[in-house]
């Protein structure tokens, strides 16, 4: 039997475009959903559910220095090399404010319920702005180097209302939003400071830095309750609560009801790790070997997104 040779070919067109170039974090809304990146100077902003190019905003021509998506995917804050704010309006398609800032800023954050950004400016100045009002909230001066970490703590105008943030030289404070004062300094890293956080709580709080170490304070004395050799450049560090074991992989035995933290930085590794005994409970897989170094720049933590969204930590 003589077979046909001619097959039936059909072409699609498909457009692969950048959605990532530079050294700006990517920052993703609570629900997993809406991803905005930096190309550059320009933005891209996604729907990671259908791949869907919602937003391309076009850049003032300088590089795109961090970025920061509310909560809910509604705001959008820019910041580039020539100190300029922009504040997007995703439901409008628009720029609701333009505000040039008093130095460059490479790390921002956000609180919860998407009512204030917060910016670390070279400065050393930590910034809180009011996103409906469009304006300068609070200006903390204190810190003598560079913002490298920032997060908020707290309920809004609560008297739990807190801001901490950390620098390059190792310096971490924790700032009263109420009182509008810094409570709290520390200096106990040699190197900059890249993660602060509070337990879901308050009654605790960690700090991690490039010196390779993660120390917990106790908030209610903030006396230092122990230093923990990580063995890595930390980049990010967290808590992660077990309460309802919806956060960890339930592989891993003996750890309900136990206080974790995470580290991640070089070697592209998330360490999860036990506080009460130091001991590590859980790395993330090993990526491909490769000649260029790679490292987590920051860490989405699964209590904030779908199930769907965490990653497994094996043993």
């Amino acid at each position: 039997m003589q077979s046909d040779s001619r097959t039936k070919r059909s072409y699609k067109k498909t457009d692969l475009e950048p959605f990532y170039i530079g050294s700006a974090n990517a920052t993703i809304s609570s629900n997993g959903e809406i991803l905005a990146t930096a190309v550059l100077e320009d933005i891209v902003i996604i729907n990671k559910d259908t791949n869907e190019i919602l937003h391309k905003l076009q850049g003032d021509g300088d590089l795109v220095t961090t970025l920061q998506l509310t909560p809910d995917g509604k705001y959008l804050a820019i910041i580039s090399q020539s100190q300029q704010l922009k504040i997007f309006n995703l439901s409008t398609s628009s720029f609701i404010k333009t505000y040039k800032l008093s130095s460059p800023s490479y790390i921002s954050s956000v609180d919860k319920t998407s009512t204030l950004f917060a910016f670390g400016l070279t400065d050393g100045s930590v910034v809180v702005w009011d996103i409906e009002g469009s304006y300068i909230t609070h200006n903390f001066k204190g810190h003598g180097a560079t913002i490298s970490a920032l997060s908020f703590f707290g309920d809004l105008n609560s008297r739990n209302w807190k801001i901490c943030s950390g620098d390059i030289m190792g310096n971490v404070r924790i700032w009263d939003l109420v009182k509008r004062k810094c409570i709290k300094t520390m200096n106990e890293h040699t190197a900059a400071v890249r993660g602060v956080k509070f337990n879901r709580n308050g009654n605790l709080f960690l700090s991690g830095g490039r010196d390779n170490v993660c120390i917990l304070w106790n908030t209610k004395t903030w006396k230092e309750i122990k230093t923990i050799a990580v063995n890595q450049t930390v980049e990010s560090v967290g808590f992660i609560s077990t309460d309802n074991g919806s956060y960890v992989d339930q592989d891993i035995e003996d750890i309900e009801n136990e206080e974790l933290f995470y580290s991640a930085g070089d070697g592209c590794v998330l360490k999860i790790w036990n506080i009460k005994s130091e001991t590590l409970v859980a790395t993330s897989p090993m990526h491909l070997e490769t000649t260029e170094e790679l490292s987590i720049m920051d860490v989405i933590q699964p209590a904030d997104l779908p199930d769907r969204f965490g990653e497994k930590i094996s043993r």
